[in-house]
């Protein structure tokens, strides 16, 4: 099963219910608050815990009984699980990068200004390890609410313009096309301001 928690944050887990291994979601899609088994009623949280087992005694250690989690990574909108048992280290983005981009960023900004950035809920954007520089401040999106995302333009740009309904012969030329397009994209300043404009925010000239 894969979804998206009360924070926003994208999960997977294995959709076998901790009682008598009973598929717990029988649909390809809908909207929930909690995870219940149909057969015995097993309830479990979005994160996997569980919350509530009927007749299950005092004893048993309840939080050693929530769903068996999938690993799971987002990128570029894009959702990657791995079903291994040890899942390799599939280190795109983690609060160190993170550190390092708000650093960099930081010591570009001319001494007289200020940055605020758009942040979403990812892990990493929320972390207590995260180091802001004094010149920079962020504002969190609420949760569920990628339309207030404006990268989130961009991704849709480029997979609608540079991505989709292709061939490439390998994963190289995929990767090489990714990269121009993205490099493309980057270095165009009037290109991103328009595509992820949002009426919400003000401009000025």
């Amino acid at each position: 099963m894969i979804l998206r928690d009360e924070a926003g944050e994208i999960r997977a887990h294995h959709n076998v219910c901790r009682h008598r291994g009973s598929r717990i979601c029988l649909d390809e899609q809908g909207h929930a608050k909690r995870l219940v088994c149909p057969c015995h009623n097993w309830a479990y949280e979005l994160n996997g815990s569980l919350c509530a087992a009927r007749h299950l005694p005092e004893s048993v250690d309840q939080t050693s009984l929530g769903l068996h989690p999938v690993a799971v990574r987002v990128v570029a909108g894009l959702i990657f699980v791995c079903l291994a048992n040890d899942p390799p280290e599939f280190a795109v983005l983690n609060t160190a990068i993170i550190n390092q981009f708000l650093d960099q960023f930081s010591r570009a900004l001319a001494p007289d200004v200020h940055a605020t950035l758009i942040w979403d809920g990812a892990g990493f954007h929320r972390s207590h390890d995260l180091k802001l520089p004094a010149n920079v401040s962020l504002i969190p999106l609420p949760p569920h609410s990628p339309e207030l995302n404006g990268l989130e333009n961009l991704w849709h740009d480029l997979r609608s313009h540079c991505w989709s309904n292709r061939t490439d012969r390998d994963d190289d030329e995929l990767f090489d096309v990714a990269s121009d397009s993205w490099c493309r994209y980057g270095l165009d300043a009037d290109l991103i301001k328009s595509v992820c404009a949002k009426n919400y925010i003000p401009t000025r000239s």
